[in-house]
């Protein structure tokens, strides 16, 4: 069996559906839109759809919307840019250069009070420290990134993929009933198509840390 680790970077909010079209109607935005703050955010979505399907247009874009966020001196947008700028490092295996714009988009996103972006950039950082193996700092930023979950705005993926991360980390750390906790918390989402296909991956990885392979493979063909 093999064990992943879930990172979902949650970038701009902007997904791969109807990319071309986005793209069209960000341009036409783009040339339409006359002040600074509009067109930085706008080059901040165009490079969020770019960034799965070409990273060198990605940073082009984002690296025009940053010229434009320096002179404005805007935190809230250098918020925005440098959490997406963390997802592009990320993505470009630059481990170390990504943790440095999640930090720095912290900060300006607390400067702010754009919440988004620091719940964003807390959880990317729990993923980077699980990527890195250092699966207690990964926890902590996880917590912290659940501080910010919105009772009134609930993200129902969000969550599915918190807790299965946060289970992944108990797992490797053989804390097992820490890990089954998550699967427990996971079954809560089991409405949601996501949250029943992980719930039962995550299990699977935690029998399989464990050592009981047949149970692994059993639950996984649940």
């Amino acid at each position: 069996l093999i064990i992943t680790a879930l990172c979902a970077f949650f970038g701009f909010g902007l997904f791969a559906q109807g990319t071309h079209e986005k793209l069209q109607k960000l341009f036409a935005e783009y040339v339409s839109v006359e002040d600074d703050s509009s067109r930085a955010a706008t080059l901040i979505h165009i490079a969020g759809v770019y960034r799965n399907s070409s990273l060198d247009s990605a940073l082009y874009y984002l690296g025009k919307s940053k010229v434009i966020i320096n002179k404005l001196s805007s935190d809230y947008l250098r918020s925005e840019m440098l959490a997406l700028n963390g997802v592009l490092a990320g993505q470009n295996n630059e481990v170390l250069k990504a943790i440095g714009c999640y930090q720095n988009a912290i900060h300006s996103g607390m400067k702010s009070h754009n919440k988004n972006a620091v719940q964003r950039s807390t959880f990317n950082l729990g993923n980077m420290f699980l990527q890195k193996k250092e699966y207690k700092r990964a926890l902590e930023y996880y917590q912290t990134a659940k501080t910010y979950i919105d009772d009134e705005n609930p993200n129902p993926l969000f969550e599915v993929i918190l807790h299965y991360n946060q289970g992944l980390c108990f797992a490797f750390q053989k804390e097992y009933d820490l890990a089954f906790h998550h699967v427990d918390s996971l079954r809560v989402f089991e409405t949601e198509k996501d949250g029943k296909i992980l719930s039962r991956d995550l299990a699977a990885n935690i029998f399989a840390e464990k050592g009981a392979i047949y149970s692994a493979i059993v639950y996984n063909k649940r």
